[in-house]
């Protein structure tokens, strides 16, 4: 007869191990997370009339950044919708580490 495999609960136990690690990990663990919108509103205030310098940096093709050039005459503005429209190429990856 085929034998029975015997459930310990030892993957259970292992799961609500690492649940509880990540709940007791410090506030000053660095993690990955995608780049907020006010961390780009400010980036954006910071970078001002630089944003065109770092555009190429982030991949952004020439035809995008002609059309903010467009859509904005102010210099911030610009920057925010670089940093915006590379977070939208980014998607998941748009973090604060890889930008």
């Amino acid at each position: 007869p085929p034998s029975e495999e015997i459930k310990t609960g030892e993957d259970e136990d292992e799961e609500d191990n690492d649940a509880l690690l990540k709940e007791n990990e410090s506030p000053d663990v660095r993690r990955d997370k995608p780049i907020t919108g006010e961390q780009i509103e400010l980036f954006a205030n910071k970078l001002g009339e630089q944003w065109k310098i770092l555009a190429p940096y982030l991949e952004i093709k020439d035809s995008e950044i002609r059309q903010i050039e467009c859509d904005s005459e102010d210099v911030k503005m610009r920057a925010k919708q670089l940093l915006v429209a590379w977070q939208d190429q980014e998607g998941a990856h748009a973090t604060t580490d890889n930008l």
